[in-house]
């Protein structure tokens, strides 16, 4: 009664276990589509007399709008609408009789069909007394015409299987199996069958009792002259084959041309080891685990390992991988086998949505392979991922981490593509439960293009007496490195590490001769694709720490020694506020009183620095600005005239004050550096107007809309304003943002206050309060 309670309570998980993944850059190659063509393949076996043995089959199905659906069996006249609302899952019951238990005969119309007026997401769930399984439905969308189905070896007198829906009619399928079928077709001989739309045919392997490899159909290929689906797996299988106890497994294949080349494999918490396996399409096909040669394999073949740490998986081709968890009497006694198809780095998505079980005695966790420099970016249900939780993986640009998450719905998104994987383990009364699953994938066709991109160098783990330095040939595209050559050497000892031709990554340990001198290292790398890159590696000191430190360089011209000094050029946008109080004066008269008034200038500079500490620098400044702002004065008495049509009115005029006046400023600084890239900023600086030309213009300030008896609008003359002041003294303070690009050069943004400090008239007050953005360019000497 305990064990059947648990299979109920796993029963629950797996309808609660709907994920789903969604890009709107690959919406027709994703798992949600309009149409889908489906079957549920042979579960362990039926037992008379046994009702725990009964077999429940369900389909599940979600999608982001309502939707309307129908699930059709033709051959047992099963037919049933439901409505779907957006964002939940609907079950469905199907029929015990849809189960396809026969081997090589054709079931006409046992395929399960089912059509929606929106996209939905459907998986499958077939279920007996202590073993279950779920599938990630394909639509018709993403269909191709060749395949080759993964499965496992024999156990316990249950057989590996696979099956073939058409989706359209007169569907000529051939099929090459690995090992000798039920019916006794024999390994290599081609058997052929053609299928009309809906039916179904299923191949089971024959027993063999004395190899379990020899019942293994894994790398079997199917081919089509129509799109088709297919399903593979195990009737019941151990994981191992000597390792108890057994599940039924079952997986809708994804079509050839959707696989890839890079897979990032992580370990399963709580539990202290895993399998995975790699098959390959084509000859010749390199397997690297870890940027280690681990085998060639032809078309057909694959590689089963077992591992206890996080592997990268790589190939020259493509590849498909699936990893399994153990059976219970693994030495863990957690959990039971499962299979979960391990998504390639090009079918990454940038989000996903997936659900965990009900509420109960479970771990739920997710493994999650992020591109190291966008972990920040990873938001999971609306909150940052903690940062420290994350490992690199490997020598790669990727980082992993499994995030133990609580029951329920949860979306996680980043701003690069990611890879995702949702799995569990019961405890206590669960305790013989686990599933697992891909979070999701877009199932695009991969085209390969030419590697046309050379290898980039980063420096890691960097310490007192070296570093390690990475050298990566790992982009979508990337086909791996083949040599690395060290060309020049200068107090810095250089030792590659043993790495296989192909191989994405590959690493230099350094190491400085004499700690506290100059130090250079000039190698190349070279991948496969015969792309070169030349790098620098400068052993030099940091100008915030005062400390030397190594720093990658491209190209081999460059100079290695400590930068102590700066030239650059920058631009301004100065926003000037005039704080005025003055009139009549010189040779400007006007009977009114010039009062505040704002302005926006620019102007463009250089400048030279030089380091005074370990975090401070010191310069010189000299730039050309405008001198912008208008300032205003109403008169305070009225016109001597009024106008013909308004005789009773007062009119009014104001004078503009507009400066055409370009100034030279000469500015010396101080850089107070509270971090790499953050540094405060102030100084004095020294304001010299180059001339004194102001614009004088008349206008009628009321009523706005009189002209002059003229006739004009306004009055302008342009006048050398003799009481203006061309000298200033002004003080600023602010800070600054330093971003570098490479070891020499550098973008600044600053910003800061400038009051200048002396009267710009002789009678009255004249002042100004500037607040400066500056944005520049800096080239270490």
């Amino acid at each position: 009664m305990k064990k059947l309670t648990l299979i109920i309570s796993l029963f629950l998980f797996i309808i609660t276990n709907f994920s789903y993944a969604y890009d709107e850059m690959a919406i027709n190659k994703s798992p949600r589509g309009n149409e889908f063509w489906l079957c549920f393949t042979r579960n362990y076996k039926i037992e008379a007399g046994k009702k725990a043995n009964i077999l429940n089959l369900e389909l599940f199905i979600s999608g982001d709008q309502d939707a309307n659906v129908e699930v059709e069996i033709s051959s047992i006249n099963f037919k049933k609408k439901l409505f779907v609302n957006a964002g939940t899952i609907e079950s469905i019951k199907i029929s015990p009789m849809a189960e396809i238990r026969s081997s090589e005969i054709v079931e006409e119309d046992r395929a399960i069909h089912i059509t929606s007026d929106t996209p939905i997401q459907v998986y499958g769930l077939s279920t007996r007394y202590q073993t279950t399984d779920t599938y990630l439905a394909l639509p018709t969308s993403v269909l191709g015409k060749e395949y080759r189905v993964m499965c496992y070896n024999y156990g316990i007198e249950l057989m590996p299987q696979f099956a073939v829906v058409a989706v359209e009619d007169n569907t000529v399928v051939t099929i090459v199996p690995e090992v000798e079928t039920e019916g006794g077709v024999k390994p290599g001989e081609i058997m052929r069958v053609v299928l009309n739309k809906g039916d179904v045919y299923q191949v089971s392997a024959k027993k063999d009792h004395l190899s379990a490899r020899k019942c293994d159909f894994t790398g079997t290929k199917i081919s089509a002259t129509k799109n088709i689906s297919v399903f593979s797996g195990h009737q019941c299988a151990y994981v191992p084959e000597n390792i108890k106890a057994c599940n039924h497994l079952v997986e809708q294949i994804p079509p050839i041309s959707t696989w890839g080349r890079h897979f990032y494999v992580g370990k399963f918490q709580d539990r202290s080891e895993y399998r995975y396996r790699v098959m390959a399409d084509q000859n010749n096909t390199k397997i690297y685990e870890n940027s280690k040669l681990i085998d060639i394999i032809n078309a057909g073949e694959f590689v089963e390992r077992a591992s206890k740490e996080n592997v990268l998986l790589t190939s020259n081709k493509q590849l498909l991988v699936s990893q399994y968890s153990l059976g219970f009497n693994n030495g863990d006694s957690i959990g039971d086998p499962m299979m979960i198809l391990v998504s390639p780095t090009q079918q990454f998505l940038k989000k996903y949505r997936f659900a965990t079980p009900v509420n109960g005695e479970w771990n739920h966790y997710i493994n999650v392979v992020v591109p190291t420099e966008v972990i920040t970016s990873l938001i999971l249900d609306g909150y940052p991922v903690d940062s420290s939780k994350f490992e690199v993986f490997g020598l790669s640009r990727y980082s992993i981490a499994s995030l133990k998450i609580p029951f329920g719905t949860h979306t996680i998104a980043a701003n690069e593509p990611f890879g995702l994987y949702s799995y569990g383990f019961g405890y206590g009364y669960h305790s013989f439960d686990a599933y697992g699953t891909m979070g999701g994938q877009s199932f695009n066709d991969y085209i390969p293009i030419a590697d046309t991109v050379p290898p980039v160098a980063v420096v890691r783990k960097k310490e007192s007496t070296g570093a390690q330095l990475i050298v990566r040939d790992d982009r979508e595209e990337d086909t791996g490195l083949k040599r690395i050559d060290l060309m020049y050497v200068e107090n810095i000892y250089a030792t590659i590490v043993d790495f296989d031709p192909g191989s994405l990554q590959a690493e230099i340990i350094i190491r400085n001769l004499d700690k506290n001198s100059v130090g250079k290292l000039i190698f190349s790398a070279i991948d496969e694709s015969d792309n070169k890159s030349t790098f620098t590696i400068c052993y030099i000191k940091s100008q915030l720490t005062n400390k030397f430190e190594y720093i990658v360089n491209d190209g081999d011209q460059v100079e290695c020694m400590t930068p102590n000094s700066y030239i650059g050029a920058y631009a301004k946008l100065n926003f000037i506020n005039h704080s005025a109080d003055f009139g009549s004066q010189g040779n400007l008269l006007t009977p009114g009183t010039f009062s505040d008034a704002q302005g926006v200038g620019f102007g463009l500079g250089i400048a030279y620095g030089t380091k005074l500490s370990s975090n401070s620098y010191g310069s010189v400044r000299l730039s050309l600005e405008n001198f912008a702002g208008n300032l205003l004065a109403g008169d305070t008495i009225p016109a001597e005239y009024t106008h013909d049509n308004d005789a009773e009115s007062k009119i009014w005029e104001s004078t503009k004050l507009d400066p055409n006046i370009w100034h030279v400023s000469l500015s010396f600084a101080g850089e107070y550096y509270l971090a790499r890239y953050f540094y405060l900023l102030g100084g004095i600086n020294i304001n010299m107007a180059m001339g004194s030309n102001f614009d004088k213009t008349r206008k009628i300030a009321y009523p706005d809309n009189l002209l002059f008896p003229d006739g004009a609008a306004e009055h302008t003359e342009n006048m050398d304003f003799d009481s203006f002041k061309s000298f200033n003294i002004g003080a600023f303070a602010g800070f600054g943002l330093k971003a570098d690009l490479d070891y020499r050069y550098s973008v600044i943004f600053e910003t800061y206050l400038n009051p200048n400090f002396l009267n710009l008239v002789d009678k009255g007050s004249w002042k100004t309060l500037g607040y400066s953005l500056q944005i520049g360019m800096r080239y270490r000497l």
